[in-house]
């Protein structure tokens, strides 16, 4: 009757040990995808910001090569 209920018992250990291993090993698979696209999101979010700022800087360039075109032209008209 003990020989039973020890290999029952340690029957029990081996599968709540698995159960523990396979849950873990499922949480880990479940947070590398959510870190996984939390990292994409990331990324676009940079890549979006990168390229308005670029944007923006050529809006300026063309701003201040407009101003200065219209005020080369008003001092043509002047003379």
């Amino acid at each position: 009757m003990k020989k039973l209920t020890a290999i029952l018992s340690f029957f029990i250990l081996i599968v709540a040990f698995s159960y523990l291993g396979w849950r873990t090993i499922e949480h880990e698979i479940l947070m590398r995808q959510t870190n996984q696209k939390l990292l994409a999101q990331s990324q676009m979010k940079n890549i979006k910001s990168s390229i308005e700022s670029l944007l923006n800087q050529r809006a300026v360039y063309f701003n201040s090569l407009a101003q200065f075109l219209h005020s080369d032209q008003t001092d043509i008209d002047v003379f």
